[in-house]
């Protein structure tokens, strides 16, 4: 119970910060503007400033721990790649990528991190060690995935995408007051008294105005520019949602202004329809593209027409050796790799109502994955062999080229499981 005690009065000051900012917000006291001056206010002055503070205070050769900050950064790191990484794979919309990863491994380190290091350990040097392995790599790495990964950064040249993610991590508010700490503490400089009460004083409002904008930006409503815009050129105010249902709350005699301000400027036809016309061609390509290869269609026409195979022919056969070969259309419901070869996969293909088992020399050619699914010809009637210890009861028929790739003969059209091959 006294864990359980500790635990409260450590966290609950910190969001009890946070539902002050809500009410506040709620009762009109502070509005979204405040939320976005504050947030830009707390990232370029009062954040810098506290983690200055912090950092030059500290000792820095004598509470120094390579252990620690190693483990902080290589967590860091493991965390943004791997999320990035995952993003890469499964989001297809780049224009969400960047704030999607920041969202995703970003820690409130140098706010709520601090704040629960202060209300549990006090005076500590492990926020300043976290701040210093950790907090720069949050802000490089955001740099890093906002500059490659913005809605026009696949029209941006790759070196020119490296100078501007330096340029903006030279630049950045935090890492420069991280830096500057690291410098006057690691030379041991000592500022007048009037000096460090300035900075402690800037540096005090980061946690408090930080929490109470969470706080307050907690329900940020959509288009929030726009609202005020509205109320303004009505002369009135915004509403409370449970206000919405009455009726009269608009004061008797006010004027509308004078000086209307057009909301959502109509946009010139001759300007937008060229760009349409971009974004309409850049679709079709991708579409075009994508459908192609989904087919496998990796050479032009010219191509195909151009390649030809000569190869040694084979002694002739009657009619009636042919007339013993029954061929079938099959349709491959489950596939999976020989264990014992490299080269075998084993396939259940489905024929009209029965199901064979049919191993083939495939597995560098394609995966059980692409396997399942496909329409393909096959030979029936094959006496059964074993490969690799697996029984086969069939051949699935393919045609190779000049640098042995493998394709699977497959029906030109639509056809139904168990259709005869004449």
């Amino acid at each position: 119970m006294e864990n359980f005690i500790y635990s409260v009065d450590a966290t609950f000051p910190i969001f009890l910060v946070m539902v002050i900012g809500y009410i506040l917000k709620q009762i009109g006291m502070l509005n979204d503007n405040f939320v976005t001056v504050a947030n830009r206010f707390n990232f370029k002055v009062t954040l810098p400033f506290m983690l200055f503070r912090d950092i030059s205070g500290v000792d820095i050769r004598a509470v120094f721990d390579i252990r620690y900050v190693l483990f902080c950064a290589l967590v860091s790191t493991a965390c943004f790649w791997i999320i990035w990484g995952g993003v890469k794979l499964f989001l297809k919309d780049q224009s969400m990528r960047g704030a999607f990863v920041q969202a995703s491994f970003r820690s409130s380190a140098a706010v709520m991190g601090l704040a629960f290091i202060q209300n549990m350990y006090g005076s500590s040097a492990m926020g300043p060690l976290m701040i210093v392995s950790a907090v720069p790599l949050y802000n490089i790495f955001s740099v890093i995935v906002l500059t490659f990964e913005g809605a026009h950064s696949g029209d941006v040249d790759p070196k020119q995408k490296i100078k501007d993610a330096c340029i903006n991590i030279a630049k950045n508010p935090i890492i420069l007051g991280i830096l500057t700490g690291l410098i006057v503490g690691l030379l041991g400089i000592d500022f007048p008294v009037i000096v460090n009460k300035t900075v402690n004083s800037v540096a005090q409002m980061a946690t408090p105005l930080a929490l109470i904008t969470i706080g307050a930006g907690l329900l940020h409503s959509f288009l929030p520019e726009t609202a005020e815009k509205i109320v303004n050129q009505l002369n009135t105010t915004l509403r409370d949602y449970d206000d919405l249902d009455k009726f009269g709350l608009y004061e008797s005699g006010s004027r509308v202004t004078d000086t209307p301000e057009i909301l959502f400027a109509r946009l010139d036809a001759k300007e937008v329809m060229p760009k349409v016309e971009e974004i309409k061609a850049a679709q079709k390509a991708e579409f075009e593209a994508e459908q192609k290869k989904l087919a496998g269609e990796t050479e032009t026409a010219e191509e195909a027409e151009e390649s030809v195979i000569d190869i040694e022919p084979k002694a002739e056969i009657e009619y009636d050796d042919f007339m013993k070969m029954q061929f079938q259309v099959g349709e491959i419901i489950a596939c999976e790799a020989v264990p014992k070869s490299k080269k075998l996969l084993c396939s259940q293909v489905k024929i009209g109502s029965q199901v064979k088992q049919i191993v083939s020399g495939i597995r560098k050619h394609y995966t059980p994955e692409e396997m399942v699914g496909k329409k393909v010809m096959v030979l029936v009637n094959l006496k059964p062999a074993k490969l690799a210890g697996v029984v086969s009861e069939g051949m699935l028929l393919c045609a190779e080229d000049e640098n042995g790739e493998l394709a699977l003969m497959v029906p030109e059209k639509k056809m139904p499981s168990g259709a005869e091959i004449c």
